[in-house]
């Protein structure tokens, strides 16, 4: 089995931060999901996507940018994805959607036990968030190398490689372009590429 890449362009306010908070209560918008092709260069330049799974030993170079895990400012969208809710079903209120899959607090002790996930909070929704503006939540244990990147980083991330615009497919030059478009100063948004791998 093969690893793939889950890649997100997140957008936050100029006028509200002058970066990315990396609180999670506070708003961050997501621009767009983006699917690339497997390319293991590319997913190595980015956060060791795949020589992770290989002996240090073993591999020629590594991410020049150590995967950074996932921001605790993730827009909704990306959060619903990478994250599962913890809550027993006698506190979920059916009338209500979240968005998220739903695993008890035995289950996601569980997950966290192997190594293989880990805890985070994300902004309650309504009604739930009467009770706390918080929710407790599990990663997803089929997921790893959770990190995120600026478009000056990424581009750093790629020279570290030696990889140029020509050996990348057509859809991470679209993400890098769109990154390009509302990166401008004359922007009123700050972008980032958040993303980790699967196999």
């Amino acid at each position: 089995m093969g690893t793939d890449i889950n890649a997100f362009l997140e957008k936050t306010d100029r006028e509200d931060s002058p970066s990315f908070s990396g609180i999670p209560h506070d708003q961050t918008w997501l621009f767009g999901k983006f699917c690339i092709n497997r390319d293991y260069h590319l997913f190595d330049a980015l956060a060791n996507g795949r020589s992770v799974q290989f002996d240090p030993s073993e591999v020629e170079r590594h991410a020049l940018y150590p995967p950074r895990g996932i921001p605790a400012d993730l827009s909704y969208d990306v959060a619903i994805e990478y994250y599962d809710l913890i809550m027993e079903p006698a506190d979920i209120d059916s009338r209500f959607s979240t968005g998220y899959e739903f695993v008890s607090k035995s289950e996601a002790e569980i997950r966290v036990s192997t190594g293989r996930s880990h805890y985070g909070q994300v902004t309650a929704l309504w009604p739930y968030s009467e009770k706390s503006p918080l929710w407790s939540v599990v990663s997803k244990p089929y997921f790893h190398n959770p990190g995120w990147l600026t478009l000056e980083e990424i581009r750093e991330a790629l020279d570290h490689f030696k990889i140029t615009m020509s050996e990348v497919d057509i859809e991470f030059r679209a993400l890098l372009r769109a990154m390009e478009e509302l990166d401008q100063e004359s922007s009123p948004w700050h972008v980032r590429l958040t993303f980790w791998f699967e196999k």
